[in-house]
């Protein structure tokens, strides 16, 4: 074939590579951020009745970056699944060969021959299906990692903000201490220029203002804190600023006594365990079927593979159909090496998938006593914030009959802002229960 025969072979070949790779192949890869983001609504469904925390679910859900990974990786397991596909489907590629070259620097000839070859391997022994199914695993458990993403996400973002609702009402409760610890401070102060008081009860009330103004400084820095590991969550670089006026979120009434024994299948946890166990006994049997005979088919129109042209004893071919059977009769132990190491990447994956499976019973039990023990912590602050606020209201009745002073009246109402800081922390500790039950039983 002449020279200027290979035209058409070269604009085959453009046409090829056109098929398999789209603009957006040949694009810069786009931002990851606007790219990976998941689709539906958010899997995690306790947000504690309060609309700020739904709408910063939402937000945390399109914009976290340990989803982002989980896509990633899932994204990766699709390709994967592809990949294993293509390699038991049949497989045609084009090509040519040409040359140019003379007996002497004078004189010169060239030539070109294009060629079409196709191939099929023979499953024989299901490698290659047990390959597709490895990859269909992969890929499953890929989509549960991702539900399990999405879950701990929510469940952190809840619980962080409860943490920032918490601190905001210790900010106050705190501010309010201080300054009854003032008041208190100074009415000890007037008694001690009276003559009424000495100076170790005046060093006394001074300790508990300086206490006072300590917990403030706490409880002030602890709502910054959990402000930046919201902002975190977003993927900002600033503080989250939470709309005012929220407030802690107020615990549910009925806690869960016990939970059914079938909720701990459906976690997605234990779900790609089970996937991932699956795809490694497939990997096993994969590994055996690789060890047996594989057979291949070709066809070929052109320029076939020389070892084709040297079996059928001719110069050139214009078509032929060839057919390979192979066996390894020794290979170092190649292919038991193999099975080896699949059979204990199945065994780890049994061990793995029994191990989430019992985690999870014990989570969950767990969970339940929780919630039981922060039900009865609350109850029982309930009953102190009672007491307190009784006590305070019977004090001021005495303050205004003239028969409790000051200093006792703030004494009073400083141990009913202590109750209401001992209520405020149990009542989290319940939400904290309500959403380590959500996490333990799939949001």
């Amino acid at each position: 074939m002449r020279s200027h025969a290979i035209i058409p072979v070269v604009l085959a070949f453009a046409v090829a590579g056109c098929a398999h790779i789209t603009a957006a192949d040949r694009a810069p890869r786009t931002s990851v951020l606007e790219r990976l983001k998941p689709s539906g609504e958010p899997v995690w469904r306790e947000d504690l009745n309060d609309p700020v925390l739904r709408d910063l679910l939402r937000r945390v859900d399109a914009a976290s970056l340990d989803e982002k990974t989980a896509l990633a990786r899932l994204a990766r397991a699709h390709a994967d699944v592809i990949a294993a596909k293509a390699a038991g489907s049949l497989q045609v590629g084009i090509g040519a060969n040409a040359a140019v070259g003379g007996r002497t620097f004078s004189s010169s000839a060239s030539g070109a021959v294009p060629s079409l070859e196709a191939s099929y391997e023979i499953d024989l022994w299901g490698q290659l299906a047990k390959g597709r199914d490895a990859a269909a695993e992969d890929a499953q458990a890929a989509t549960f990692d991702l539900t399990r993403a999405r879950l701990l996400v929510g469940e952190e973002t809840a619980r962080i903000y409860v943490a920032l609702r918490g601190a905001e009402a210790a900010t106050e409760t705190a501010r309010q201490r201080r300054d009854l610890s003032q008041r208190a401070y100074d009415l000890v102060s007037l008694r001690a220029g009276a003559g009424a008081a000495g100076g170790e009860d005046v060093a006394t009330y001074r300790r508990n203002l300086v206490d006072a103004q300590v917990r403030l400084q706490e409880a002030t820095s602890e709502v910054e804190r959990q402000k930046i590991r919201l902002g975190a969550l977003l993927a900002e670089t600033q503080p989250w600023t939470p709309p005012g006026g929220s407030g802690l979120p107020t615990p549910s009434e009925a806690l869960p006594q016990s939970i059914s024994s079938a909720v701990v299948d459906r976690r997605p946890d234990v779900m790609a365990a089970f996937a991932r166990l699956s795809a490694a006994d497939a990997r096993r049997a994969q590994a055996v079927a690789s060890a047996q005979p594989q057979f291949m088919i070709s066809a070929a129109l052109g320029a076939p593979d020389a070892a084709i042209v040297n079996l059928l004893d001719a110069r050139s071919l214009a078509w032929a159909l060839a057919a390979t059977l192979s066996q390894a009769l020794v290979d170092g132990q190649a292919g038991r090496a193999r099975i080896d190491a699949a059979t204990a990447e199945a065994d780890a994956a049994d061990l793995a998938y029994r191990k989430v499976v019992v985690q999870g019973w014990a989570e969950v039990r767990q969970a339940v006593v929780d919630a039981t023990a922060a039900r009865t912590v609350l109850d029982q602050a309930r009953g102190g914030l009672a007491d307190a606020q009784d006590a305070v209201r019977r004090g001021r009745i005495r303050h205004t009959a003239g028969t409790l002073d000051g200093l006792g009246l703030a004494l009073l109402e400083d141990r009913q802002a202590a109750a209401m800081e001992d209520h405020d922390q149990a009542a989290a500790r319940v939400l904290i229960a309500q959403l380590q039950l959500a996490l333990v039983t799939g949001g």
